[in-house]
């Protein structure tokens, strides 16, 4: 009990929020807000997000600072929102060290989620960021983001019978919820000794859970392997700035899936308003895929390492919103899947201590905006809208830039002709940092131009 006080204390100490009571009390009419919604079974009226709770800047930190009632407040206004589903990061390292702390915390969120109607899909490993993992002590990585088990560990298959217990552990908990819905066996896998470490994953999970499915969370396509091939549900997370990026590849995911028996499809993570991927630009094209999904994500950070602070999340952690376009985005697909939603939620003030806009772009350029920008460059530059650059802009147009490459990049539309855009791009944050603006003015329109060529070259027209 003694660090159950000690996670709870500097929990709330790290968020420093006023608890604010949910719109919907037990008693209220909108209970039925919080029955579980039937989900069909292709998944296609999934609507969920990503939940990392506020206070967390790593995975480790979700459990080893996990405060109960942060956490039920924030899942509950996830469920305001519309979200009949929720996605979340488990972590071994919690587990390893403080295993009944963290069961205790697991199954409060499997409670939770029971009691809110939203359906759950835990992710048991993670791959994403770093080479290695930090085994000596959770404590040292609160605020970064480690993979789970590492790449040092998946190199080494003699190491993988410590891993087991974990698995036993959790799946035993959550395999009679209600609220569970699929097993991600691991978040964006990566690394020589993945493909095996899949595959033994998959048939532990499978042996002791034989009636959820399964996904891994593939950053793009999925790859038809022997791993890929023993999935229940494709997932994929369909990033980009670009209507091309969703239809690319969820194209692909549905081509692996048709090659591996016919199964269903799911955008596990997707959305990034500071990247330039808004909310509402990509609920209408995941809509014109008819695929279900998992935005990324529910709520924002009050944690300052956390690396998705800036271009990602919709709520504070009290309810309120800094992207109101986003949140009416969501519910209108709620509606038209006759889903339950509140629709009361306040704009959080620019005054507000709390208050955290998405950087570094926030003057609601979004997909459309960025082409309509680089191919109507000579008109739009300079312009109110779109000034000339400034030590107070000149981010703005680094960060569009760079989504031009993110975004074609991750389309695979143009691999091999990026790298004179990139090493361009660089000049011009270079010149721009340096002060020296009007060499970067000259070679930012060399930029855009260029970036409107290879747009056209890819069939990226105006949306």
């Amino acid at each position: 009990m003694r660090i159950r006080r000690l996670r709870t204390a500097l929990a709330s100490w790290i968020v420093l929020v006023t608890v604010v009571q949910c719109s919907f009390a037990p008693d209220d009419p909108g209970k039925a807000l919080y029955q579980f919604e039937p989900i069909r079974s292709d998944y296609t009226n999934l609507r969920g997000m990503n939940y990392i709770p506020s206070y967390a800047g790593s995975s480790v930190g979700v459990w080893n600072l996990y405060d109960p009632e942060l956490v039920a407040r924030e899942l509950r206004h996830t469920r305001r929102l519309g979200a009949n589903s929720v996605r979340v990061w488990l972590s071994y390292w919690s587990w390893y060290h403080e295993p009944d702390e963290f069961l205790e915390s697991f199954r409060h969120l499997l409670e939770t989620c029971e009691s809110l109607g939203l359906f759950l899909m835990p992710v048991l490993w993670d791959s994403c960021f770093t080479e290695n993992a930090v085994t000596d002590s959770p404590w040292l990585v609160l605020d970064t983001w480690i993979p789970c088990p590492g790449q040092d560990f998946l190199r080494q298959p003699e190491t993988w019978d410590r891993f087991d217990p974990y698995v036993e552990a959790i799946v035993t908990e959550a395999r009679s919820s209600p609220a569970l819905l699929i097993w991600d066996v691991m978040n964006e896998p990566v690394g020589d000794g993945t493909e095996p470490w899949l595959r033994r994953q998959i048939e532990h999970v499978r042996e002791l859970d034989p009636d959820h499915p399964i996904t891994i969370g593939w950053t793009g396509p999925p790859p038809v392997t022997e791993a890929g091939k023993l999935v229940d549900v494709v997932s994929y997370h369909p990033y980009g700035v670009f209507r091309e990026n969703v239809r690319v590849r969820t194209r692909q995911a549905r081509e692996h899936a048709e090659q591996i028996g016919g199964k269903p499809i799911i955008a596990t993570e997707i959305g990034a308003p500071g990247w330039l991927a808004r909310y509402e630009d990509v609920l209408r094209y995941l809509e014109e895929e008819n695929v279900g999904f998992m935005l990324f994500e529910s709520i924002m950070h009050t944690h300052p390492k956390y690396p998705f602070r800036g271009p990602q999340g919709i709520l504070y952690s009290d309810g309120e919103t800094r992207d109101p376009v986003g949140v009416k985005a969501f519910q209108e697909v709620t509606k038209r899947q006759g889903g339950l939603f509140d629709p009361d939620f306040a704009v959080k003030s620019k005054e507000d201590p709390l208050y955290f806009p998405y950087a570094p772009v926030n003057n609601g350029m979004g997909g459309p905006e960025l082409v309509d920008l680089m191919f109507h460059w000579d008109e739009r530059y300079g312009t109110p809208e779109y000034p000339q650059i400034s030590p107070e802009n000149y981010g703005l147009y680094l960060a569009a830039l760079n989504q031009v490459v993110y975004g074609l990049g991750w389309s695979d539309l143009m691999p091999d002709e990026l790298a004179g855009l990139r090493r361009s791009i660089a000049l011009y944050s270079g010149l721009a940092g340096q002060g020296d603006f009007e060499a970067a003015e000259e070679v930012l329109v060399g930029v855009a131009r260029e970036a409107a060529q290879l747009m056209d070259n890819a069939e990226i027209g105006p949306q």
